[in-house]
């Protein structure tokens, strides 16, 4: 019916992460001090890229909530959402452009590693907001979506059983009923060769579907994307325009070479792929506070070896 499927997201802003992870401790030697930093950049470089189309949409119902008293007004306007199955968090972002990816029956490590870290890389590319969606609706034209992910076992069977969803802005069912699979002359293979900006690629195609061909290859301007918006983010103030942050922001587009820098800085990059790694594997809070638990009791109670299920999640954050 064209009403936004559930997405369920809980809105954190740009500024109050990076307030929290620029409270940084004592500091450690420079060169480790960088290495932290081009982490921390890349992981709130991620955050602002796939939730800045929702900021003014968000903004903007913050202000009128704060101009509307009436409870009454609040109580249909709260009617209304639930009627066509819309969270209070969710939005629509007219501007926004997707890339879509089905998660598979592998196990959780092959799924991140070789597909959805794959898909986002390519959206940050495309300048996209990524949807790992599973266990939709059967459409008629559509059959991209429809298996649920069997590693999980909620009534949604998607990705969102248990972590965080990756953007505030959601598609419509009929948006992606009618997305596109990810090919032709200007497909998957042009993103990974060319050094063009992708924001404006494929602009009538709302939906972009990332087919399951799996590469460890990255795309040529992955990390220009990713310098352009720490580029934003300082120009807006919402990160200070420091130096050991313009050297974070160096080293994400002039990583060390030598043998030495090889393993932390590959093609792949550690300090990269650690950022997209924890964007990704976010937690609900409930599960991040059972984790917690479960980590406590293993290594400061050392004891109850029982309560270990679970712990190889946590490992993965």
């Amino acid at each position: 019916d064209g009403s936004p499927f559930r997405h369920g997201w809980n809105v954190t802003t740009i500024k109050s992460t990076a307030t929290i992870l620029t409270a940084a401790p004592p500091q450690p030697p420079p060169e480790t001090a960088v290495r932290i930093w081009t982490t921390r950049l890349v992981y709130l470089a991620v955050l602002y890229q796939q939730n800045r189309a929702a900021l003014p949409e968000y903004r903007y119902r913050r202000q009128l909530q704060s101009q509307t008293t009436s409870a009454s007004a609040r109580k249909i306007c709260q009617t209304n959402r639930e009627a066509h199955n819309i969270f209070e968090q969710d939005c629509e972002c007219p501007s926004a452009n997707y890339l879509a990816y089905a998660l598979d029956a592998s196990a959780l490590g092959a799924n991140m590693k070789t597909g959805a870290y794959d898909a986002l890389r390519v959206a940050i590319t495309m300048d996209r907001q990524l949807l790992l969606l599973n266990g939709m609706p059967r459409f008629q034209q559509q059959q991209y979506f429809r298996d649920p992910w069997p590693l999980v076992s909620c009534p949604r069977h998607g990705f969102q059983c248990f972590f965080l969803p990756l953007s505030p802005c959601v598609p419509t069912l009929d948006q992606v009923q009618n997305a596109t699979l990810f090919r032709g002359p200007k497909g998957l293979r042009t993103v990974f060769v060319s050094e063009q900006n992708f924001s404006n690629s494929w602009a009538d195609q709302r939906i972009l579907i990332f087919p399951r061909a799996h590469t460890r290859k990255e795309p040529k301007s992955f990390r220009f994307r990713l310098v352009d918006f720490c580029r934003e983010m300082i120009n807006e103030g919402l990160i200070p325009n420091s130096t050991i942050i313009n050297k974070a922001v160096d080293r994400i587009l002039h990583p060390p070479t030598g043998h030495l820098a090889s393993w932390a800085t590959s093609e792949a990059g550690m300090e990269i792929e650690g950022a997209l790694m924890l964007y990704l594997m976010r937690p609900q809070t409930r599960f991040w506070e059972q984790l917690q638990i479960i980590q406590k009791t293993i290594f400061e109670e050392q004891r109850n070896v029982t309560r270990s299920l679970g712990l190889p999640i946590q490992g993965e954050l």
